[in-house]
């Protein structure tokens, strides 16, 4: 049908069924570029359509650009609307044109005749647009021109070559207003980069007048931006620099040769600061100076930092005179070293017999400090630590030992080498007579400790070095001078954050008493007191007692409480406080916790068929199991009748929780004897873990729990890692779940119909009833999105009654219509084939409504057969086939036993899986399936149905290869009930009129394709 055939019917111009070579992505993404939307009227716009409307005698004309929702009229002559919604947009239609689009009467056309602006105010009858184009094709709207009252005879061609001349001109203002946008934005970029540059940047004429420059330059100068220095800018310049500036600014003009010079500025607020000054000429085509270009940049921290070392190194050599320590500095390159005046006063070593050689200072350590000493410095020099410490001894001239402490100070050069060591020499002979008399006070300190079984301890907190009285070796089993981390990796790991709490308590200046369990280190369990307190700023002292008897004694009060009788396990109660004991740790150390929730598979059959004593015999052998795995890894305890818990303290990773988990597995499947009887069981294991996880005790046993569920409905007897997307999923199961008891009780479920063709004949066979959810908010819903609901029964049980329910009065009002339609086939769930009156109940319903079986067909998948309800499957289809009711095999090929299903229940009809017909015209081995099931169905006498069918290619070799029935996209999609009288009749009516054209179509190689015009039309 070309133009003009279809501006006489009044349908517009005929529909371009290429696809564009553009996507509306892309197409929407160019109206956002043209920065147009929203934007006020403009006069050359406003022209434009004034234009238009004129030449095309029309009362409206507008410059329209279409949105993603909406269209939006730039300009607009008589129309008082700015813009419209997207679904009463011509426009819409008209941009996927490539030619003009002109439609004559707009209520005849079924694409526009129900817009509410033709149906309603200002009702428009006529329009014709021409698209807004980019130069590389992405329509941006249209410049159109509409009537109120029909055009026959549509636009004459001198008005449509005009209108088309006019829309270009559109669009070129259009590009013309986004380059001069662009350019306003380049502009301003430009500015900003030069304004967001720290230095100052300016410009300056031939002559050194300075007539531009940037923000910062402006700010520094308290200028504005229409300053200029043309005169006077020499006045800025520190007193004392003015003349060597002008000199040199004089000099470099002259010559036309770069300048750089150090001067100090004066700033708005009057403070003069060091700049460095560069500048540079730009010639012009003949070789003479045009404009200075330059910076300035701040350099007077840097003048500053200059002027303090030197102050600082003045000081250094004043110091190094008056200290009473040996100052010296030695350079690692050359080996020489500067020594102090005090050499002499401290060592006896008089000026002319002191060598500046570092091997002179070598030679007089003492030889059992040497190594050391040696091995201390080559550390410094290799590592990354610029300070080094360290206490030997020296001999004096005199032939006798000084106890030195050294410190110093190592500098490297830019490639991090040690180049040069400053130090100072301490002499620590007046400290050593103090140490022998704290040694005799210490020594009575010693015998009250072991008699009170206390260890006495004080902490450095600056260098973390801790000393502990002698008796720690007995009472504790650590050196006085173990590290902190000895003592406090043998603490339990639930006390660990006890020790973190002293300490910080202590470091607040709060004395603090905590109890914690401690393992000494030849394995003998203890209970501490610890007590600390602040002595100082960076010292804290304390005391441990032993009070290990005492809390045996509470042990067995506790035991009591919060143990499991039967296994000695933790229960419920001291599992929850351990869990949140380990998830503290972790969180307060960064760590990890692994959770295991365990549930032993067929307990209860040991219990019903063995006995109780049994089942507590496999309880206890389960614990003493898991005891034996987990050992010191983490805790187990006994939670429930046959459910078990593990907390994996410090788990690796997710992998390693998984891969214990699994080995946990496979060491409960081992057998176990009661009474000469074997008695094994299997186990499932969820797990979950934190950080990965949740942090709360009770949300990450949930997670654990849910994990533990997947295993259930996977049957039991393997291992499920928790993931937030199955918790996610469980609570969206659960929340659909609600939203569809909600929609069935509001009669939100209906059932659309797609039809099924003859590939003989073309006509309508059937139709197949599909669920559809019409939900208020989110409009019509397929199982894609609420089909988690079939995996509860009682669910899927109320939507097909629901559904048929529906089908039953629809098929009955077709019936007394007299329409002819075929069979109406209806899908049955798996879970439905639980109740033994299925087929009863079906028939009933549909046989209220006055519906004869024959006009029935109902469809199962291969899963029916496998399903927990299958010893019901075969009577209950029996008896639909006896009544008359066609049996439909759908999705044949996907499942398993198609062929023994084919042969054992009563089957009519087999459907085609659209997997198998999707690939059909270029895949061999689809080809050669779809062909196979085709030959299978025409020998055992069965309807054929290809499912999923889209394209005229494939209908082709469908029906080469013999098949029946379509069904698929290319007839028609699914459709509400109240459309299918609509679409039955007018298909008729369509296989008429293809019946008297079909030979010379078919000799012209053409495709048929009324059924998919129908379809697309009204879907």
């Amino acid at each position: 049908m070309d133009t003009q055939e279809c501006i006489g019917m009044g349908l517009g111009a005929a529909p371009d069924e290429s696809a564009p070579d553009w996507t509306e992505v892309e197409r929407l993404a160019a109206v956002r570029r043209s920065g147009m939307l929203d934007t006020p009227a403009e006069l050359e716009f406003d022209d434009l359509a004034l234009l238009a409307s004129q030449v095309c005698e029309s009362p409206i004309a507008l410059v329209s650009l279409v949105d993603a929702d909406r269209q939006w009229f730039k300009a607009r002559v008589g129309l008082d609307l700015s813009e419209t919604p997207i679904e009463q947009s011509v426009c819409r239609v008209a941009i996927e044109q490539s030619d003009m689009f002109v439609v004559t009467d707009l209520t005849k056309d079924p694409r526009f005749r129900e817009n509410e602006l033709v149906s309603g105010a200002p009702h428009f009858r006529f329009y014709a647009g021409a698209r807004l184009e980019t130069p590389d094709g992405l329509p941006l709207g249209t410049l159109c021109v509409l009537d109120n009252v029909a055009r026959p005879e549509g636009l004459s061609p001198e008005q449509r070559r005009i209108l088309a001349a006019l829309a270009e001109a559109t669009m070129r203002q259009i590009e013309l207003r986004m380059a001069n946008e662009a350019l306003i934005t380049s502009e301003k970029q430009i500015r900003r980069l030069v304004d967001a540059v720290p230095q100052f940047i300016w410009s300056a004429t031939k002559d050194g007048a300075v007539d531009f420059s940037n923000r910062p330059f402006r700010d520094f100068l308290g200028l504005n931006e229409d300053f200029n220095l043309i005169e006077g800018w020499i006045g800025l310049i520190h007193p004392d620099d003015r003349e060597m500036t002008r000199e040199i600014w004089a000099r470099c003009i002259a010559e036309s040769s770069p300048y750089e010079i150090e001067h100090r500025v004066r700033s708005k607020e009057g403070e003069h600061r060091w700049m460095l000054t560069r500048g540079r000429p730009v010639y012009d085509a003949d070789g003479r100076v045009d404009r200075w270009f330059g910076s300035s940049t701040d350099i007077h921290e840097k003048k500053l930092v200059d002027h303090r070392l030197r102050l600082s190194e003045e000081r250094y050599r004043l110091a190094a005179e008056a200290t009473t320590d040996l100052v010296w500095d030695a350079d690692l390159k050359s080996g020489e070293v500067v020594w102090g005046g005090a050499m002499e006063r401290h060592f006896g070593y008089g000026r002319m017999t002191v060598d500046n050689r570092r091997d002179w200072w070598l030679e007089r350590l003492h030889p059992e400090d040497l190594a050391r000493t040696q091995a201390s410095l080559e550390s410094l020099f290799l590592g990354d630590d610029d300070r080094w410490t360290c206490e030997y001894r020296f001999r004096r001239a005199d032939g006798s030992y000084a106890e030195i402490l050294d410190r110093a100070f190592v500098l490297r050069d830019e490639n991090g080498v040690a180049t040069r060591l400053v130090g100072a020499m301490q002499d620590l002979s007046e400290r050593q007579r103090s140490v022998a008399a704290l040694r005799t006070s210490e020594d009575r300190l010693k015998l009250a400790l072991v008699a009170g079984r206390m260890v006495a301890w004080e902490r450095n907190t600056a260098t973390g070095i801790i000393k502990r009285s002698e008796n720690s070796v007995d009472l504790l089993g650590l050196d006085p001078d173990d590290e902190v981390a000895a003592f406090t990796r043998r603490i339990h790991p639930e006390d660990i954050h006890k020790v973190e709490r002293l300490v910080a308590d202590a470091n607040a200046g709060v004395s603090t008493t905590i109890e914690a369990r401690y393992t000494t280190p030849c394995g003998r369990p203890m209970w501490l007191a610890v007590r600390s307190e602040k002595a100082g700023p960076d010292r804290i002292i304390g005391m441990t007692f032993d009070i290990s008897d005492r809390k045996a004694a509470e042990e067995e009060v506790w035991r009591a409480a919060y143990h499991d009788p039967l296994t000695g396990l933790p229960n419920r109660a001291l599992f929850q406080k351990q869990l949140e004991s380990a998830l503290a740790e972790a969180e307060a150390k960064e760590g990890r916790v692994a959770l295991l929730v365990i549930d032993l598979d067929g307990f209860k059959d040991v219990n019903a068929s063995i006995g109780n004593a049994a089942g507590d015999a496999l309880l206890v052998d389960t614990a003493a199991r898991l005891l034996a795995i987990v050992g010191e890894r983490g805790q187990v305890a006994r939670i429930g009748g046959d459910e078990f818990a593990v907390i994996v303290r410090a788990a690796p990773s997710l992998s390693d929780a998984h891969a214990f988990a699994e080995e946990v597995s496979a060491r409960l499947r081992a057998v176990c004897e009661f009474a000469g009887r074997a008695v094994s069981t299997r186990a499932s294991i969820g797990v979950a873990a934190y950080p990965e996880h949740h942090r709360d005790v009770a949300e990450l046993i949930k997670d654990a729990n849910i994990a533990l569920d997947l295993v259930k409905k996977c049957g039991r007897n393997e291992v499920r890692l928790f993931s937030p997307e199955a918790r996610a999923a469980t609570e969206q199961r659960i929340r659909l779940r609600d939203e569809v008891r909600d929609a069935l009780t509001s009669d939100e479920f209906a059932p659309f119909y797609q039809p099924k063709t003859s590939l003989d004949t073309g006509r309508i066979v059937g139709l197949e009833a599909l669920a559809r959810w019409l939900h208020p908010t989110r409009g019509v819903l397929t199982p894609a999105y609420f089909g988690a609901a079939f995996d509860d029964p009682e669910l899927t049980t109320e939507i097909a009654a629901a559904m048929r329910r529906c089908i039953a009065s629809d098929v009955g009002e077709w019936l007394d219509a007299g329409l002819d339609f075929g069979r109406v086939a209806i899908n049955l769930a798996s879970a439905e084939f639980a109740d033994e009156l299925l087929a009863d109940r079906v028939l009933a319903i549909f046989g209220a409504r006055g519906v004869s079986p024959s006009r029935l067909e109902v469809e199962v998948t291969e899963t029916v057969f496998l399903g927990p309800s299958a010893h019901n499957v075969s009577a209950t289809l029996r008896q639909f086939h006896e009544a008359g009711v066609k049996i439909a095999l759908d999705d044949f090929g996907t499942g398993y036993a198609s062929l023994s299903h084919l042969k054992q229940f009563p089957v009519d009809h087999i459907k085609i899986d659209r997997s198998f017909v999707r690939d059909l015209a270029t895949d061999e081995g689809d080809a050669a399936i779809v062909a196979a099931v085709i030959g299978l169905g025409r020998n055992l006498g069965m309807t054929v149905t290809a499912e999923g069918v889209e394209t005229r290619r494939q209908e082709e070799i469908l029906r080469r290869m013999g098949c029946d029935h379509a069904q698929g996209y290319l007839y028609a999609k699914p459709l509400a009930g109240s459309r299918i009288p609509w679409l039955v009749r007018n298909w008729s009516d369509q296989i008429r009129e293809e019946q008297g054209r079909s030979a010379d179509v078919l000799k012209s190689g053409a495709e048929v394709a009324p059924r998919m015009v129908i379809a697309r039309g009204r879907s």
